[in-house]
This record gives C-alpha cells, sequence and structure tokens, in this order.
C-alpha cells in the first residue's frame, strides 16, 4: 500500500495518536484497532515518506503520563509528535487547566530543556522543540492560551462539498452548488475570494475575551 502512495506523489503523512494505552485508545475511537494503528506508523517509518507527523490533543481526562509515553515515539525516530491544545466546542465548559504548560514542564523535568526551534514550511501552527537526544522533534499548537488566530490562512473542505472557513463557526460557503451549476470558474473564484474575507477574525473562545458576548468576524 505504502508503494502506491509513494508512486502517486504522498511525502508526508499525519497519524492521529492520543494514547499508547490500549484501553483508552478503544475508549476514544470506538475501536480496539491500536495495534493496526501503531502498524501503520511503523509502515510510514519504513517507507521513503519524507515527513511524518504524529498528532496528539491534550484531553483534559488523559493522565500526562500517556503524554510523555508519546513524545518518547520521537526520542528515536526522525518525526514530529505534535500536541494540540484542547478547544472546546460550542456548549462546552472551557478547561480551566493550562495542559500545555504542565506538558512543557513535565518534558523538560524528564528529557531536559526544550529548544525553541526556528519556523520552516513543515510547522503548520506549531511551535516545535528539539530535545537533547531526541530525533524526532515535538510541536505545541497552543490555539487557546496562545491564540494564532491572526495569521491562521486554514481553510477545509468538507466531504459534502462546503468550504469551511473556521471549524468554531457555521459561516462558509456551499461549493458543491457552484461546482453543479452552471457557474464559470471566474465566477466560482469571485465566491471563494469573497467567502475568505469573511473568515472570522478569531475562533469563539478567543472572541469572547475580547469582547464577551460578541463573536467577531473579519471583514
Amino acid at each position: 500500500m505504502w508503494d502506491d502512495l509513494e508512486l502517486a506523489g504522498l511525502d508526508a503523512v499525519n497519524i492521529s495518536l492520543d494514547t499508547l494505552d490500549r484501553e483508552r485508545y478503544a475508549a476514544i475511537t470506538g475501536r480496539d484497532v491500536l495495534d493496526r494503528a501503531l502498524a501503520g506508523l511503523d509502515a510510514a517509518l519504513n517507507s521513503q515518506i519524507k515527513q511524518i507527523k504524529v498528532n496528539c490533543v491534550l484531553s483534559p481526562d488523559m493522565p500526562l503520563s500517556d503524554w510523555v509515553d508519546l513524545a518518547l515515539l520521537a526520542k528515536d525516530q526522525a518525526i514530529d509528535v505534535r500536541f494540540i491544545e484542547w478547544m472546546p466546542m460550542v456548549g462546552e465548559a472551557p478547561v480551566q487547566e493550562d495542559y500545555v504548560t504542565l506538558l512543557q514542564q513535565e518534558l523538560e523535568a524528564k528529557f531536559g530543556r526544550l529548544q525553541a526551534l526556528r519556523k520552516d514550511g513543515t510547522a503548520g501552527p506549531a511551535e516545535m522543540f528539539a530535545l537533547p537526544a531526541f530525533k524526532g522533534r515535538l510541536g505545541i499548537i497552543a490555539a487557546m492560551s496562545h491564540s494564532f488566530c491572526d495569521r491562521c490562512n486554514r481553510l477545509r473542505l468538507t466531504s459534502t462539498g462546503r468550504l469551511q472557513l473556521c471549524l468554531f463557526y457555521d459561516t462558509g460557503l456551499e461549493l458543491k452548488a457552484f461546482l453543479r451549476g452552471n457557474y464559470s470558474d471566474t465566477e466560482i473564484s469571485a465566491a471563494i475570494e469573497q467567502a475568505i474575507k469573511n473568515k472570522p477574525a478569531a475562533h469563539r473562545a478567543v472572541a469572547e475575551k475580547q469582547e464577551p458576548g460578541m463573536y467577531k468576524s473579519g471583514g
């Protein structure tokens, strides 16, 4: 399978892996297939794929030790293990604990000082760090405590044909109607450009801090 993907031009892969504990993995995913996920990671490591990222969400109900175990994946392998700060969805209470700081303190206590790395084109929104004796890198995506909304250039095209401007808003563009309708490329491009101009200036939690009771959008 990996040979076919490489021949098709795949040169980077992201793998979601929130824990290495089998029971907790099954509880999160609804399937007892941690062994298959790890086998997929091993296959990627043994392929010619140039960049491998492991993404872990810092879920409030997970033990700190699980995240440390995941960080160790980058010790002997040249991969990026990225920790993504928990972002409550609409209707969920914000997390009071600063898990990003807790994780950084724990990693430094166990492995040494985290060395901030200069941003490159592969980091995306993550702040990247090196640790002594680690072949790979660690990344922190702190969208709540260190919001980067003012620098966000992300758009998402869903499986239903919707151009989603921000995960925390319902604003977007139903591209399917344009693509299936009698619209020219120029008209579609103009509609996308106008939608991007309406991309929210900040996700809801940040907007609420800026101006309680108001959800701001960019113009």
